[in-house]
């Protein structure tokens, strides 16, 4: 396993920043177990699922300039297109929690554990966007960033937390580019949520992109490899 980079980052949760392993997917199974049992409680919970949106919205507003200095270090974007980052973000939470208190969802059924792939060059605003839109949905969601900009990733997702959504319904497993594959082969696949082309509708690893999200099921004896 490779090292994540990391640093001091004040006004960030754990603010004498991270520094931790990037993952080769060994062991990942434990996550998503989690994931699952923490799916029964957190599917019914409408409106503290909004309300932890809208808390995560204030919490990203309440540090943009550590935000903002984190997305021109790690992603290398300038200061501008940092805080359209930021402020996407914050749009991205409170869009989702309006959609929830106007009943939107009301009716609808979770699919239960997710999975979000983002891209490095939307580190944060796809990356929360994904994540936002699940758990509003009622899911659990396994959040893999782009190898590249994991710390922007782990930050968001403390930010989460902070504002209550539980560690194993959000969980951020973090690793290589070919982490996503792997989590695919140990799933049954049962639908897309990527806009991409049809073909990524099927369980072919040729197909794999980041920006995607899939509904995980684990794999049962005697089902398709």
């Amino acid at each position: 396993m490779g090292a994540a980079r990391g640093g001091p980052q004040p006004g960030l949760p754990g603010g004498a920043g991270w520094w931790g392993p990037l993952r080769d997917a060994s062991g990942d199974g434990g996550a998503f177990q989690a994931a699952g049992q923490a799916a029964a409680d957190w599917a019914p919970a409408r409106d503290h699922r909004a309300l932890c949106l809208e808390r995560a919205a204030q919490a990203f507003e309440a540090r943009t300039h550590a935000l903002v200095a984190l997305v021109v270090r790690e992603a290398g974007k300038t200061v501008p297109a940092a805080l359209g980052e930021v402020r996407e973000a914050v749009d991205f939470c409170r869009y989702y929690a309006s959609r929830l208190r106007a009943g939107d969802l009301d009716g609808s059924t979770p699919l239960g554990v997710t999975v979000a792939i983002s891209p490095w060059n939307f580190p944060l605003a796809i990356f929360v966007g994904q994540i936002a839109a699940s758990l509003a949905a009622g899911n659990t969601v396994i959040a893999k960033p782009a190898e590249q900009t994991p710390l922007i990733a782990d930050c968001a997702v403390a930010l989460l937390h902070e504002a209550g959504v539980p560690r194993a319904v959000l969980q951020c497993l973090p690793g290589s580019g070919g982490l996503g594959p792997r989590w695919w082969r140990m799933s049954v696949f049962a639908g897309s949520c990527s806009p991409g082309p049809p073909g990524l509708r099927r369980p072919s690893i040729a197909n794999w992109r980041a920006g995607a999200m899939f509904r995980w099921w684990p794999k049962q004896a005697g089902s398709t490899p």
